[in-house]
């Protein structure tokens, strides 16, 4: 049964309608929206929805951001990885970022595009936009598989958006001071090869030359 409740604000005034649909053998669900016949409208929906054996949960994708989603991943999957070190680089980076504050329901390949746009314009090298898109694409398709987040596509994926051309091209970058203590938390070694590609970036830790001053 759906339930319309109004948001007020402090000094009382209403603001909202949260809709609440409660149905046996589904989790609530709530969604608010500024106007009343909106949030019934929604809830009618996702009561037919549920009648009809079709309805997929949401909630998890409207309420969490990319930024969400990635540090998450970052917590809980990279340090599992070869290569957690590198990955987790790259993640923090993504995380400074913008795009971070959009929501998965509404994330859009052209979001990822003008990701790349940004990275590009500041002088990343292609290689490296490509290592971060890529990544990108992998937290969203393991957010939908493990973690609940229902999208309709995933809007990282190559076949959406489109990858710089360039790729092969390599260049080194040093860390930043402010990352080192990040990385060496994830470094098996106990932080002693971030430490050294800190100082030593020329030799063999280009994988961990992630940020520049």
């Amino acid at each position: 049964m759906a339930t319309i409740i109004p948001r007020e604000n402090r000094e009382g005034q209403i603001i909202g309608y949260q809709a609440k649909v409660r149905r046996v053998g589904h989790k609530p669900v709530s969604k608010t929206f500024e106007k009343k016949k909106d949030a019934e409208r929604w809830a009618k929906s996702i009561e037919t929805d549920m009648d009809r054996r079709v309805f997929v949960d949401h909630s998890q994708a409207d309420s969490t951001t990319l930024g969400a989603l990635l540090h998450r991943y970052r917590e809980e999957v990279t340090p599992t990885k070869r290569g957690a070190v590198q990955e987790a680089g790259h993640l923090l980076v993504i995380e400074d970022d913008e795009i971070c504050l959009r929501r998965l329901s509404g994330l859009a390949s052209q979001d990822i595009a003008s990701y790349r746009d940004r990275m590009l314009a500041v002088d990343y090298a292609p290689a490296t936009v490509v290592r971060r898109l890529n990544l990108i694409a992998t937290v969203i398709a393991h957010g939908r598989r493990e973690w609940g987040m229902h999208l309709p596509t995933n809007p990282a994926e190559a076949k959406l958006t489109a990858r710089p051309k360039g790729a092969d091209r390599k260049r080194e970058r040093r860390l930043q001071p402010a990352r080192v203590e990040v990385l060496r938390q994830l470094d098996p070694s106990g932080g002693a090869e971030v430490e050294q590609c800190h100082h030593e970036p020329r030799r063999d830790c280009r994988r961990l030359s992630l940020l520049r001053d």
